[in-house]
């Protein structure tokens, strides 16, 4: 209900800029620009929301198929290499390749919302370490950044539905930590985070691993 009304008005402020409505003055250019992009930020949050929602009553199906872990990871950081570059993080990735069961879709979604975060909040320069690790019956992914760290109120806002802050959304992402989650309980795996504020974050997911 909230979507269809704004939809309809970033056409038209779309239409204005174009000239459909006339000619606007550059300080009416820049005013319409801000609030065309306020409205995008607010429908990405919208749908961060209602992905969230859909995960919670478990109305998606899961595409399962093996796949090796490790190429997975790779494939992210292909896809986010503008991303990286534009920081000039340094990157470390190690671990084996272990099989895993997944919808890789799903989960390549997981990896990207997890890697957002990490750039978003890495210091230009630094290192940010991808660690697999696998035991006999789980493969596990961390990813270790040295931005600045969370305090336990904070950590414990990413898994509430009700105060999850939206991750800026990128090709692939899944839009929030929340929904990642979820994505990965779905698969009968766990996600979850160590942090302490001034000494950066360790996101991890662990998965069963495939027979």
């Amino acid at each position: 209900q909230i979507k269809g009304p704004l939809t309809a008005i970033m056409l038209h402020i779309e239409l204005t800029l174009e000239g459909v409505h006339g000619t606007l003055h550059e300080q009416g250019k820049r005013r319409a620009e801000s609030i065309l992009g306020d409205i995008r930020e607010m429908m990405a949050s919208i749908d961060s929301l209602l992905e969230v929602n859909k995960l919670q009553q478990g109305s998606f199906e899961l595409d399962l198929a093996p796949n090796n872990l490790m190429s997975l990871v790779r494939q992210t950081l292909m896809m986010m290499l503008s991303d990286i570059r534009e920081k000039e993080l340094v990157l470390e990735i190690n671990g084996p390749e272990p099989a895993v069961m997944v919808d890789e879709e799903k989960i390549l979604g997981v990896i990207v919302t997890l890697f957002n975060n990490a750039i978003k909040y890495s210091p230009v320069g630094a290192k940010v370490r991808v660690q697999i690790i696998e035991s006999q019956d789980k493969a596990r992914v961390e990813i270790i950044d040295r931005g600045p760290g969370m305090t336990d109120d904070q950590k414990d806002a990413l898994f509430d539905p009700l105060r999850q802050p939206t991750v800026t959304a990128e090709t692939g992402s899944v839009g929030t930590i929340l929904a990642a989650k979820q994505i990965v309980e779905k698969h009968g795996g766990n996600m979850g985070v160590i942090s302490h504020q001034g000494a950066g974050s360790n996101f991890w997911f662990e998965l069963p691993r495939a027979e």
